[in-house]
């Protein structure tokens, strides 16, 4: 039979324990008691049935920390809880269990960067991971983090704008997951609301007069043999194609169809590629570029050329380059915005551009429409005719624009004179 007495201060402080825990119980509200272990540490408990019938203790606290009133209090209010169908062992258990987000974040980055993004899209992320979202939040339980916990994070971040509003797309994804995999309820993403630093839209691209003065730059360093001729190829097919730097360097000859005037392009985040009508003069420089036997890549790494070429090498060029032709401020990037915006002046509608550069807008309507290589192809060759006309340091029409002079010539692919070119 349990003894049971009032637990005062005097009782817990004067009660020791022999071989084995001792267990006092309250006479004033049942279920309340006081553990003793040999040690000499005593810990308030209750002791009480869940919904299953099942008996649980749960630790309320140690003695000095708490006063037996005070440990009393919270008895009452945790076995009311009780009585109203709550289980506090069980969701203290759930709350030790649950996944911190430096766990969730191995989970996440399996799961979903691995499976879904494309590689270079996945290896921006993981840098923002790895670099900014781990180290802020990785201790905390992805069912705790808060809307002001993101907030913090946000501005944080050194420089803010695009790297911090990136990180925010991030972490919205991150928790979206959890919500799905059931690490938190939904509905409570704590990015929703967050916003976003301004940012200033970068929307560089060459005028014609900047394109010839990169022509002489291209020419100069062909002449000189300063730079590798597999990095100026790399340039002129970027400036020629609209495509991104990624796709130019990893292309291989098993991706390009010259009798069809077709390249394999990667599809949207990374998917199967999708041959895409290009203009003749990628297909002339296509042409000319030896094959390496033993290696797939159209560019080759100079030094290594069963690899292709790595981002770095092209980069390093591209900086010499610019320097020369006195556009330090372009980046390789805007290569492509240069072919969206030809793209635009020459009249084509949005579809258009949007299917010369591969977009995934305007809308959705490309599912549906019948596309035509021809009208593409067509319009892919006035931008690099007119691209091809600037690097040969001509001047061409271009319909609507202020500065209108009539065209003399065109040009070949490497920018020099040759047969006419309509821009």
């Amino acid at each position: 039979m349990r003894s049971r007495k009032r637990l005062t201060k005097r009782t817990v402080d004067a009660v020791r324990a022999d071989a084995k825990d001792l267990f006092l119980w309250d006479d004033e509200v049942r279920g309340f008691g006081l553990r003793v272990k040999p040690s000499g540490t005593k810990t308030y408990f209750i002791q009480y049935r869940n919904k299953q019938r099942r008996t649980r203790k749960f630790a309320i606290g140690q003695h000095g920390a708490l006063a037996p009133d005070e440990a009393r209090k919270i008895a009452r209010q945790l076995l009311a809880d009780v009585a109203r169908g709550a289980d506090p062992s069980a969701e203290r258990k759930a709350i030790r269990d649950a996944e911190t987000v430096a766990k969730f974040l191995d989970r996440f980055e399996t799961d979903h960067i691995a499976k879904n993004l494309a590689a270079s899209t996945a290896k921006v992320w993981r840098y923002l991971i790895a670099t900014h979202i781990r180290p802020a939040l990785g201790t905390f339980l992805v069912a705790s983090v808060t809307r002001q916990d993101i907030i913090k994070l946000h501005r944080s971040i050194p420089g803010g704008g695009r790297q911090a509003n990136n990180a925010l797309t991030v972490l919205s994804s991150i928790f979206a997951r959890a919500e799905e995999w059931g690490a938190r309820p939904e509905g409570t993403n704590p990015v929703a609301g967050v916003q976003r630093h301004k940012e200033n839209a970068r929307e560089r691209f060459l005028t014609d007069k900047e394109i010839t003065r990169l022509g002489k730059a291209l020419r100069a360093a062909e002449e000189s043999g300063s730079e590798h001729p597999c990095h100026l190829t790399a340039v002129r097919l970027l400036l020629f194609s609209g495509a991104r730097t990624t796709e130019i360097l990893t292309l291989e000859w098993k991706h390009v169809n010259l009798a069809n005037g077709l390249v394999a392009f990667p599809g949207v985040k990374g998917g199967e590629r999708v041959e895409h009508p290009v203009s003749s003069h990628v297909l002339e420089i296509l042409k000319t570029l030896p094959r390496v036997k033993g290696s797939p890549w159209v560019l080759p790494m100079p030094t290594d050329q069963k690899e292709a070429m790595p981002y770095h090498q092209l980069r390093r060029c591209w900086d010499r380059l610019r320097t020369a032709a006195e556009l330090q401020d372009v980046h390789l990037h805007d290569l492509r915005h240069t072919v969206g915006t030809m793209g635009g002046q020459s009249g084509a509608n949005a579809f258009m551009v949007r299917d010369l550069l591969r977009h995934r807008t305007v809308a959705m309507t490309s599912r549906y429409a019948n596309r035509d290589n021809d009208p593409l192809r067509e319009l892919s060759d006035k931008v690099s005719g007119r691209i091809a006309a600037a690097l040969g340091g001509l001047q061409v029409a271009v319909e609507g624009s202020a500065d209108h002079v009539e065209e003399r010539s065109g040009s070949t692919a490497n920018g020099s004179a040759g047969s006419t070119q309509k821009a």
